[in-house]
């Protein structure tokens, strides 16, 4: 990784995709890429006597997600070099490994009004104290704020 880069968190939400939106702007104005990053930890389990699911379901579920947001998102930055990495470890790990070299971590927030927007989410929370770089937490509010 270089500094070359703009590291997004994606897990579908409305709030990822406006993370991915500043993400893209941001990196746009930087003229730097993007690498959006969709952690799957389900997909990595510990054996036991229960029912697992199936990894490759779960890491190819992660993977059309992910591609579905970037294709989304392509039109509207057509000179902005995108890239997409599925993990399978937890989102905070996963994040800042990725982050690791990036000139910036961006990660929504599904703030849900009220006193609530006030606090951060585990993610948000997490990679802010594990981030080997600058972190933006994207609002991911209903309304047009």
């Amino acid at each position: 990784m270089t500094h070359e880069t703009v590291v997004v968190g994606i897990d579908g939400s409305a709030a990822a995709r406006r993370a991915l939106e500043f993400a893209c702007r941001t990196a746009e104005a930087l003229r730097c890429g993007v690498m959006a990053v969709q952690a799957s930890p389900d997909a990595y389990f510990i054996p036991g006597p229960y029912e697992h699911p199936d990894r490759e379901e779960l890491l190819g579920r992660a993977g059309r997600l992910l591609a579905e947001e970037l294709a989304g998102t392509g039109p509207e930055h057509p000179d902005l070099v995108l890239r997409g990495v599925t993990s399978s470890m937890n989102p905070i790990d996963a994040l800042a490994e990725a982050a690791s070299g990036a000139r910036l971590l961006v990660v929504g927030h599904r703030g849900a009004g009220g006193f609530s927007e006030m606090l951060l989410g585990s993610v948000s929370r997490g990679v802010l104290h594990r981030s080997p770089c600058p972190v933006a937490v994207v609002p991911g509010t209903s309304d047009s704020r």
